[in-house]
């Protein structure tokens, strides 16, 4: 949603700025596992670093220019696999600190935690927006998420990682700036350090500027919650890059963390913010950068009042610098800690005065789920050519996104985009924890795999047939509705140009298929897998609308391979008839219903004989749908004919998916139907003196 900003021109004084920070930020992934409106992540950032080697050799670069301290961060870095390998590279080479910036959601057991501080994992930026679940839903719209953060950050600091939390301020949660920190005090202790922030008008946040309260709105819920910070022995810094001048702070400027990140912000913030007339005359003016922009624009310069006392040269920075570089944190540990000069006596009297009286206890509002969602995560099971088909689509598709590849070959990353990729589904979904299973494997694994997405509620979508079996499909489908796991089979001639509309018409129904000798779909032999995958295609596409229907009859021609396939079905809609012709000159599909004629030769579409033009693919159409299917939303039916995108509410409108697990199931044993008809009027599917063959089960 944001253009590219034009190449930037440094100032000389930006440019030393920037030689002298130490900080190195590097991104294995730009996507995320929540989905916070304030993010700031600059997705547009050319610091992405998704192929494994390339993030060594950019780690290795780092190591080389001397850089002390390397941040891993993202999107959510521990969605990649290649984080261990990556930390311990970054401490073979020298480089003191290595930080992960995460919000530990996949941080919650143990093992994880252990190998990343065995690999020299030293510091960890724990996101945590909120004090309880109500509140962490709101702002990371996850449910369950709250208490898998707070797991980590003991497991973390149990291991032995000096960890921090990162408290972004925002409309939804400064009224419990002090519940938050006696949670933080109770939970983990003087032992983790927070660090407060302020939304930062970047990139995402820009489109979502009315969670950026007034500083001036927020200070005395912060003033009282640091006084509490300060009474309870509990560390913590307010961050000066992320949008809290000191000027704002009153008897807690010693706290910010302005004289540490001056070249950093320097070198990276002074051509984003702007400063007001009265900075001139703040004792910080020689290292401060002043408002955000937007923030400016929005709210004005009005609320600046230039700090008093001396201005901060360079000795004084040294003084403030030498006197808590050895301290644990970096801070005061108390008022009486604070330099000469510093204090505010008069500040500090009237906030213990506050933190005396009660508080007023603000009830969390109820969590809204926004219009702007997150694109799912997909995990994708398999990496065949129908697989890669699925990574292409998802490259473009509005509402998912690709995050995994699993695959027993071990699939080549490059062929998928350079995402993290895994030899087992399961290891897959317990590393990552997709939002949706894309399975496009081998049709023997279909039920295994949707058995285990069923386990773990996630949703998702299976290549044609659903199984192989009438019994595992009909395993599926139980463990579907045990589980309320949407199940969403991949009948993609449902979602082919205006094809739903003639589906849709009365009268009895005509299906023609053509198939060439060079067709993916060609029947070399009377092989029973091969037929039966064909008829999934086709029957899928007929029983659109009638839930009822029936196989009658079947007739063959053929000896060595199939010919001719005529299946005769019946609905209370009307007869319907399928027709599959092989070893045709052209590959084509007709579909007569009524007064209509659909058809395709090629990627040639017409209607009643009218070209029609598809605004998207069969596949990308199928993933719209079943994007909107895992929200529990569904995608409007003309979705396929018109483009259209934008899922609907199912608790305001009455419409259905067009697929659901149950047309998966019915199709399978529909098509097992015609296969039984097939073999009793005589089809060789068993072939006298055919040699035997063994295989293992399951395989």
């Amino acid at each position: 949603p944001f253009a590219e900003a034009p190449s930037r021109k440094w100032t000389e004084e930006e440019r030393r700025a920037a030689s002298l920070a130490e900080l190195v930020v590097l991104r294995p992934t730009v996507n995320c596992n929540q989905d916070c409106r304030f993010c700031s992540a600059n997705e547009t950032s050319q610091n992405v670093w998704t192929d494994g080697d390339e993030l060594l050799r950019a780690v290795a670069r780092a190591a080389r220019r001397g850089v002390t301290h390397l941040s891993f961060s993202g999107g959510e870095p521990t969605l990649s696999p290649d984080l261990p390998e990556a930390i311990s590279a970054a401490r073979r080479l020298g480089i003191a600190k290595v930080e992960l910036v995460t919000n530990g959601v996949l941080l919650d057991r143990e093992h994880k935690v252990q190998r990343l501080a065995e690999a020299g994992l030293t510091n960890a930026f724990v996101s945590l927006h909120a004090h309880d679940e109500s509140v962490s839903q709101r702002i990371t719209r996850k449910q369950g998420d709250f208490e898998r953060t707070v797991r980590a950050i003991s497991l973390l600091l149990g291991a032995g990682v000096r960890t921090s939390i990162n408290h972004v301020i925002c409309a939804d949660n400064y009224r419990y700036l002090e519940p938050f920190v006696r949670f933080v005090s109770e939970r983990f202790g003087p032992k983790l350090f927070i660090s407060f922030a302020f939304v930062t008008p970047q990139y995402r946040a820009l489109g979502e500027l009315s969670l950026m309260p007034r500083i001036s709105e927020v200070m005395p819920e912060l003033r009282r919650a640091l006084h509490r910070a300060v009474e309870l022995g509990q560390p913590f810094t307010v961050g000066s890059r992320q949008g809290i001048p000191p000027c704002f702070l009153g008897e807690f400027r010693a706290w910010s963390d302005i004289l540490y990140v001056e070249n950093a912000a320097r070198g990276e913030d002074a051509t984003q913010k702007t400063r007001a007339p009265v900075c001139e005359r703040c004792r910080f003016s020689p290292v401060c950068t002043g408002l955000w922009k937007p923030y400016v624009a929005r709210y004005g310069s009005d609320e600046l009042v230039p700090a008093a006392g001396p201005v901060i040269d360079a000795a004084e920075k040294r003084r403030f610098v030498e006197r808590y570089a050895r301290t644990t944190f970096g801070v005061p540990a108390s008022f009486e800690d604070v330099l000469d000069g510093w204090r505010e006596p008069e500040l500090e009297a009237e906030g213990r005065a506050r933190l005396a009286s009660p508080a007023v206890e603000v009830a969390p509002e109820p969590v809204v789920t926004s219009g702007a969602w997150r694109p799912l995560r997909v995990l994708l099971a398999g990496s065949g050519r129908r697989a890669q088909l699925f990574a292409r689509e998802l490259a473009a598709a509005p509402d998912l996104v690709l995050d995994a590849v699993a695959s027993p070959r071990g699939p080549a990353r490059s062929a998928f985009g350079n995402v993290p990729s895994y030899r087992d589904v399961a290891a897959a979904i317990d590393a990552a924890r997709p939002d949706a299973l894309i399975i496009a494997a081998a049709t023997h694994a279909h039920a295994e795999l949707a058995l285990l997405a069923c386990q773990h509620r996630i949703p998702c979508l299976v290549e044609k047939p659903l199984a192989d079996t009438e019994a595992a499909a009909d395993a599926i489908a139980a463990a579907a509705r045990a589980s309320g796991t949407v199940v969403f089979p991949v009948h993609p001639l449902v979602f082919a140009p205006a094809l739903r509309d003639v589906l849709s018409a009365p009268g009895a129904l005509s299906v023609v298929r053509r198939i060439t000798a060079q067709s993916p779909e060609a029947l070399p032999s009377w092989d029973r897998r091969a037929v039966f995958e064909v008829l999934v295609h086709l029957l899928s596409l007929v029983r659109y609308g009638s839930p009822d229907l029936a196989f009658r009859t079947v007739q063959f021609a053929g000896d060595a391979r199939p010919e001719r396939l005529r299946v005769a079905l019946e609905s209370a809609r009307g007869p319907a008839e399928i027709t599959l012709l092989c070893g045709e000159p052209s590959d084509e599909l007709e579909v007569r219903r009524g007064p209509h004629v659909w058809h395709r030769r090629g990627g040639a579409v017409t209607l009643n004989g009218t070209r029609v033009e598809p605004r998207h693919s069969e596949t990308a159409a199928l993933l719209v749908a079943f994007a909107a299917a895992s929200r529990g939303t569904v995608a409007p039916v003309d979705v396929a004919s018109r483009g259209t995108v934008a899922p609907v509410d199912v608790a305001s409108r009455g419409d259905v998916a067009p697929v659901d697990v149950n047309d998966g199931v019915a199709v399978v044993h529909l098509a097992h139907a015609v296969l039984r008809g097939a073999e009793a009027a005589g089809a060789p599917f068993r072939r006298p003196g055919s040699p035997k063959h063994a295989r293992t089960p399951g395989l």
